[in-house]
């Protein structure tokens, strides 16, 4: 489905991972997937609450009865499995964002933070700090703050609102009072200002989220890509990288830094990296050492 819609959208054929997961996930799973082709990148019309839960689920159904086919005879670790799983969730997004929705109008708080839950799992496994993201991580935590009885889930909530808030977009609480905040009930921006600090303390150092892509075997080499987001990663010149055989170091001008384990013993004559700046993004690659090769 994305590969076809990315065709007639924009005249190109797709061959990223993600593209040739649905694929073979279609392939398998004959009709068990109508439902979630429905609704893929859609939302659901105007629905009763019941028929709205329904037809979500339905589709959530049968794309998890997909992915047991799509899993037999694939060895996936737990990572890989829950990263097809949230990919494979992703187009019903708008379907999802609908019911969450139509849940809080109707008071089932509960239900539309679970609704909302798997929606900005969904969409972070796809779109990490953008927009869509921390529109969700919002709406999520609006939710839960109306929500009697969950202070402990809305400090944790705000706590990662306000991280991700920093890394997409710098500052501090000013920022996320600016683009989330204003939003939030009074006891809800009482806690965001307590977890920053008094409001004399300064701004946030912003933090450097990472993500290790899944590996690949090249000629019995293993690679590995490490892609690290922050708003400081302005430019090349204000990134350092620090690589050893089984750690990197990365640091910028107004971060605390962030150091990652590799998963395996790294040929430091073989680190790659490249930066976005428009999605402020580093991303490294890294090659197994091995003993008694030349390259």
């Amino acid at each position: 489905m994305r590969r076809k819609e990315l065709l007639e959208l924009f005249g190109f054929e797709c061959d990223c991972p993600r593209c040739a997961f649905e694929l073979d996930l279609e392939r398998g799973a004959g009709e068990a997937l109508s439902k979630w082709t429905g609704l893929y990148s859609c939302g659901c019309g105007p629905l009763q609450a019941s028929q709205l839960e329904a037809l979500v689920g339905e589709a959530e159904g049968g794309v998890r009865s997909a992915l047991r086919k799509y899993r037999a005879g694939r060895s996936l670790t737990t990572g890989e499995a829950e990263e097809l799983e949230q990919w494979s969730l992703w187009p019903l997004v708008p379907a999802l964002t609908q019911l969450a929705m139509r849940l809080r109008l109707d008071g089932r708080f509960s239900e539309s933070a679970d609704a909302w839950r798997r929606t900005e799992r969904a969409v972070c496994s796809v779109v990490p700090l953008s927009n869509l993201h921390l529109r969700t991580q919002s709406e999520l935590l609006l939710t839960e703050a109306r929500r009697a009885g969950s202070a402990g889930v809305v400090e944790a909530l705000v706590d990662r609102s306000l991280s991700c808030t920093a890394a997409a977009y710098g500052g501090g609480v000013q920022v996320w009072q600016l683009l989330q905040g204003f939003r939030m009930p009074q006891a809800t921006i009482e806690v965001a200002a307590r977890l920053a600090g008094s409001p004399g303390a300064g701004p946030m150092p912003c933090p450097i989220r990472h993500q290790w892509l899944t590996p690949s075997d090249v000629d019995g080499r293993r690679t590995a890509t490490l892609r690290l987001w922050s708003a400081a990663f302005h430019c090349v010149g204000d990134v350092y990288l620090d690589a050893s055989a089984h750690l990197l170091v990365v640091k910028a001008s107004g971060t605390d830094g962030q150091s990652v384990t590799c998963p395996f013993e790294v040929d430091l004559e073989h680190v790659k990296t490249r930066l976005s700046r428009r999605r402020r993004c580093l991303t490294v690659t890294i090659s197994e050492h091995c003993y008694g090769q030349f390259h």
